[in-house]
């Protein structure tokens, strides 16, 4: 799937960005359709690193990379990583194509929506942020046993997402 999808797209990098957590459990099961130039960026997990300075990080490791407006992002992780990631790639150089592939329960649901992107800012959650919608979304469903459980764990929080995001 992921595969087919990086071989249809024309870009002149690829750069993955992970926690230390996605990056260690979850990379090295898609590393092998990965092309070799491909470029990977960690950042520390959790809710407190999604900022403009973990941004300001990010755009500098794609700076120093000499990722031009024709590279493309896959962003591997929760909603922390789908979040940033998307806001960093829609701010790069004007933007840049992204990728999302959440690896958490809530993040697919979440990145089912999609196009929400943002980071805090001075101890506000997501003040700052955009509406981007990604190239494309694969949903990591390694973490789930079997699809009938998924199927069920998507519905139900899906229905508790809506319901919460309502009041």
């Amino acid at each position: 799937m992921l595969s087919g999808v990086l071989t249809q797209l024309s870009f002149s990098h690829l750069v993955v960005l992970t926690d230390s957590n996605t990056q260690t459990h979850c990379l090295p099961l898609i590393n092998g359709v990965l092309p070799n130039s491909t470029i990977y960026i960690s950042v520390e997990p959790g809710e407190i690193h999604k900022n403009l300075e973990t941004c300001s990080s990010i755009w500098s490791e794609m700076t120093d990379a000499g990722l031009d407006r024709k590279a493309l992002m896959l962003n591997l992780g929760g909603g922390v990583i789908t979040d940033m990631g998307g806001f960093c790639a829609s701010l790069y150089k004007r933007g840049i194509r992204f990728i999302n592939m959440p690896t958490t329960l809530l993040s697919q649901v979440d990145a089912s929506v999609g196009g929400k992107l943002g980071v805090d800012f001075n101890g506000l959650k997501k003040p700052s942020g955009c509406f981007q919608r990604a190239r494309d979304g694969h949903h990591f469903t390694g973490v789930f046993k079997n699809f009938a459980s998924f199927r069920t764990s998507i519905r139900i929080c899906g229905s508790f997402k809506a319901w919460t995001d309502s009041g």
